[in-house]
């Protein structure tokens, strides 16, 4: 009895003693294919293996040591499969349920899940607009479709405000950085940048703050106030037009795709504009993300767009003028003063009606 007695305690030290000097990750994703998984922690000087083990049967187990929390990745050895975790010294749990996935760790694995539950529940009271939406637009119902966009909007901008806010609590630390860095390829520069500022010095050290930083210095060149990198393309009618080109008091860079629904109803919008100020020196350019040439021009004739157009039809992986301007979804939009100076960017229909008025005025 004295004997498993001391047992025990042994035990119970040995535990505590790795508890407190190191991290042990372990899990149990069913469907996963049996072979390697990596743990690797992506750095400024590359990306560093942590750890590499077999899969069998789903499950997975990795222990080592960190000087401080990270934001580690599980990765299959054919790249399919990239799993985040804050890593820090503590037993960190892996599990697929009902199709989802459930990681439970330490302070940082419990803060980035508390994020995620936000951004759920955002997305939920967003997700029954769009169904509205929807059936406004098989109904044609013009009315509708901007009732529920405004309330729409007012819900987006009400949960950007929370995540803004939630960024700026808790700012100082390292998972704040990464949230801030996984959304890079989904917001514009302003966007970003007020997502960054939030960050603590703490926080801006890290490798994901150094990428967010890397990306704002080049997306600083489609920032407002900025003059809008001049581009040529094919136009529709067969020979090549150029932005800065384009001579107006009030220009719209626009970019679309034919096979985008909400492209096709924005056109509607952009025609009213259009009509209203083409004869006081309000122009359209709009350029498509298409790669069907033919579609493109049917979506034209169709919709009535009766102003400029060009695209270089490589697809939005493709084109070289997507790139140029960060474009990440669409209908994107960049409002310019006449000297090509980018004064608005994706304004709602509302906002952009107004500033092109006042910028009228203005003349």
């Amino acid at each position: 009895m004295k004997a498993y007695f001391l047992f025990l305690v042994i035990f119970l030290i040995s535990w505590t003693g790795f508890a407190q000097e190191g991290y042990r990750v372990e899990g149990h994703i069913p469907g996963l294919a049996d072979g390697e998984l990596y743990l690797v922690l992506p750095t400024t000087e590359g990306v560093r293996t942590l750890g590499t083990t077999n899969l069998k049967g789903g499950a997975f187990t990795f222990e080592g040591k960190v000087e401080d929390g990270c934001v580690a990745l599980l990765k299959t050895a054919d790249g399919q499969v990239t799993i985040p975790v804050m890593l820090e010294n503590t037993l960190i749990q892996v599990k697929a349920v009902e199709g989802k996935l459930s990681i439970t760790g330490g302070e940082a694995q419990q803060l980035y899940n508390n994020y995620l539950q936000l951004i759920q529940s955002i997305a939920a009271g967003q997700a029954s607009f769009q169904t509205e939406f929807q059936l406004a637009m098989r109904m044609k119902n013009q009315e509708m479709m901007k009732t529920i966009q405004k309330q729409c909007d007012k819900l987006a901008e009400e949960g950007r405000q929370q995540e803004l806010a939630w960024i700026k609590e808790h700012g100082n630390h390292f998972v704040a950085s990464y949230i801030v860095a996984s959304v890079i390829d989904q917001l514009d520069y302003e966007d970003l940048k007020a997502r960054y500022d939030l960050l603590g010095f703490p926080a801006k050290a890290t490798f994901y703050g150094q990428l967010v930083m890397l990306s704002l210095s080049q997306q600083k060149t489609v920032a407002t106030g900025e003059i809008a990198p001049d581009f040529t393309v094919k136009r529709w009618e067969g020979d090549t037009i150029s932005l800065h080109g384009i001579k107006g008091k009030v220009k719209l860079l626009h970019f679309w795709s034919s096979d985008n629904t909400v492209c096709r109803e924005n056109n509607v919008e952009l025609l009213k504009l259009y009509n209203k100020y083409h004869s006081k020196g309000f122009e359209i350019f709009s350029v498509s993300l298409d790669e069907n040439e033919s579609a493109w021009k049917k979506a034209i004739g169709e919709d009535g767009m009766a102003w400029k157009h060009g695209a270089d039809l490589k697809g939005a992986t493709g084109s070289e003028v997507v790139r140029l301007y960060f474009v990440k979804n669409i209908p994107s939009t960049f409002l310019l003063d006449e000297e090509n100076r980018i004064v608005g960017k994706n304004l709602t229909p509302d906002a952009l009606k107004k500033e092109i008025a006042v910028m009228l005025k203005k003349k």
